[in-house]
């Protein structure tokens, strides 16, 4: 579908592009640190290790070196940005990095064999080896089924045979599609994550497909904004994304919104820095309020949410208010002047914050009450119909 390939060459776009990081931890882009890669390969006396940059459009070559007479060597290269590389030691394969200004990389394996690689020194890589490892083993057993299906065509029970097979084919990537959640979880803070989301299983075949995992997808551009909102593939992905959910005729949150589905996800920042998500209120009440500090019914609805938060406290209850201010001083003030007392987010994009797409939020003040397991309780509610909404699900 015409959706699916928009994504996929999104896919394509991002493996082939640079990462570029600009804030927090990152280094300032007029600063520029000696970053190592070294190691020592068996079978390697003599031959040539390759260093590439993934660039906007192709590999950028950064160093080659020949090892010693042990297998050993080593490449120091100036390095201003957080980026992917890849690392040739002959033949067809290679191995991805990702790696950080200043880090000093230590690789041991054989040469040629990229799968025999352990990393040391270079966090990011390191989880990216273990990535690959899972994938490819994966891959193997899929293509081992893949042939046994072949080879069961002219079988006569051909048919009993298949569905056994397709069974153990979705119980193959029902599990490495778990697996990826729970990476993109873990690396929640790194565009490591990036490579499990746009994993294949084989062409036109994604671990994570784009029209029913959209979510997903939006959850890991909301990672992104909130740690590396000026890194060139985290506004590609963002850019994307938003112009394929226009194309997709706002079906997919649509469907996503019903009372009964799961809320969908995502992470945002507290007033202090921190990182929290609406997941991390699972086993709870929440009514979760979108408003901004400049939004006058947003402020006048305080009263009310005060009164809400006070009746059912007891009753498991509590309230997440994300904010599309773009200025912190102006959403905190309002916080604390106001008198807000329970969780607020915002990762101060105003309107351009991937929640509001996400949830599509067309309106300010709006409320959704999220039952304890996650699921969508009511939706589109104002601040007047709160308290009777509430009585009728919570003293249920």
């Amino acid at each position: 579908m015409k959706n699916t390939r928009l994504i996929y060459l999104l896919i394509l776009l991002f493996l082939l592009n640079s990462c570029r990081q600009e804030k927090g931890a990152e280094k300032k882009s007029s600063e520029k640190t000696e970053t190592v890669v070294m190691g020592k390969l068996q079978d390697g006396q003599m031959m040539e290790v390759v260093l590439e940059e993934m660039g906007p459009r192709e590999y950028i070559p950064v160093d080659t070196v020949g090892c010693g007479e042990e297998g050993e060597f080593h490449m120091a290269f100036s390095q201003q940005n957080t980026a992917f590389y890849v690392l040739r030691t002959g033949g067809s394969g290679y191995l991805t990095l990702l790696l950080e200004p200043g880090e000093e990389l230590q690789v041991k394996g054989t040469y040629g064999q990229p799968a025999s690689f352990e990393l040391k020194g270079s966090p990011g890589s390191e989880q990216l080896v273990l990535l690959d490892a899972e994938h490819k083993r994966v891959l193997v057993e899929l293509r081992a089924l893949s042939a046994r299906i072949s080879e069961a065509r002219s079988l006569d029970n051909y048919r009993e045979i298949r569905l056994k097979l397709d069974q153990k084919l979705d119980s193959i990537t029902t599990g490495f599609h778990y697996y990826s959640l729970n990476f993109i979880e873990e690396n929640s803070a790194s565009p490591v994550m990036l490579i499990a989301l746009y994993n294949l299983y084989g062409r036109d075949f994604p671990v994570f497909d784009p029209e029913t995992d959209f979510a997903i997808y939006l959850k890991v551009d909301s990672l992104l904004q909130l740690s590396h909102p000026k890194m060139d593939a985290s506004r590609e992905l963002h850019s994307q994304l938003m112009e394929l959910r226009s194309s997709m005729n706002k079906n997919t949150a649509s469907s996503s919104m019903a009372i009964g589905q799961f809320a969908p996800d995502f992470v945002s920042s507290r007033p202090d820095g921190t990182a929290m998500s609406l997941s991390g209120l699972r086993g709870k009440w929440v009514l979760l309020g979108y408003w901004a500090s400049w939004s006058k019914p947003g402020r006048e609805d305080a009263e009310v949410l005060r009164k809400v938060l006070e009746e059912y406290r007891e009753a498991n209850f509590t309230i997440l208010q994300l904010s599309f201010d773009s200025e912190r001083e102006d959403w905190t003030n309002a916080i604390e002047e106001l008198g807000l007392d329970w969780y607020h987010l915002s990762d101060l994009q105003g309107w351009d914050s991937p929640v509001a797409d996400l949830y599509q939020v067309e309106r300010i003040p709006v409320y959704y009450l999220i039952d304890p397991t996650g699921r969508i309780a009511s939706e589109g509610l104002e601040a007047r119909e709160l308290s009777n909404k509430l009585k009728q699900l919570l003293d249920k």
